[in-house]
This record gives structure tokens, C-alpha cells and sequence, in this order.
């Protein structure tokens, strides 16, 4: 009887402390927008240069056969 007396307020206290813990924490910033610089650009514009190159390559071979 006493030890489940014991875990029983083991418990409450617990909870308690943690939603004291968890209500003392302050909410995250507010995301901020991030700006699509030259490296973004850079990547798009290398991947269409690849495509182009493999279209290309995949036409002037088709010629050849």
C-alpha cells in the first residue's frame, strides 16, 4: 500500500515539475524568410547546362546509328 501511495505522488510531482519546466520555456523565434542567393542561382543554371549537354549527347549519337 505504501509503495504505490509512494509512486502515486512520485507521479504527480513529476508531471508537475515538468509542466512547470515546459510552461517557463520561451516559444521559438519566428522563422525568417531565407533569400535565394547567387550559389542557389549558380546550382539551377549548372543543372540546365548538364540536361542541355546530355540532350545533346543523346541526339548526336541517335544521328550516327
Amino acid at each position: 500500500m505504501q509503495k504505490s501511495l509512494l509512486l502515486t505522488i512520485g507521479v504527480f510531482f513529476a508531471t508537475g515539475v515538468i509542466s512547470t519546466i515546459l510552461a517557463s520555456v520561451p516559444p521559438p523565434p519566428a522563422p525568417t524568410i531565407i533569400p535565394i542567393d547567387g550559389g542557389v542561382s549558380f546550382l539551377v543554371v549548372a543543372c540546365a547546362g548538364y540536361g542541355a549537354k546530355k540532350i545533346h549527347d543523346y541526339r548526336k549519337g541517335k544521328e550516327k546509328k
